[in-house]
């Protein structure tokens, strides 16, 4: 199995009295039988939360900024609002080797 990974939005937070067999299903249990059975044995609310995926998780992207972020610590690019661009000494050192070319 595969774990995904990404942001999530909780859209809503509800405590419940009854729950039907899909949503017992959906929280992992073969019946409301068997989720009654756990949350009957534990003190305070049950609850329902329903969430939303957003997107993809923005660390991903960071871990793969490893080679900019290498430039960045050298002195050759700047942080932008969004994205990086190539600092006046990176600029000196891109011409300077393509000048060799």
């Amino acid at each position: 199995m595969q774990t995904a990974v990404g942001v999530l939005a909780i859209d809503a937070v509800d405590v419940v009295s009854s729950v039907s067999s899909v949503e017992a299903s959906a929280a992992g249990y073969s019946s409301v039988a068997d989720l009654m059975s756990f949350v009957d044995s534990r003190e305070g609310s049950l609850y329902r939360i329903r969430l939303r995926y957003l997107g993809e998780d923005p660390r991903v992207a960071l871990r793969s900024d490893v080679d900019v972020r290498r430039l960045k610590a050298k002195g050759l690019t700047e942080s932008l609002e969004t994205g990086y661009r190539l600092s006046p000494r990176g600029e000196a050192v891109l011409r300077s080797t393509t000048a060799d070319r």
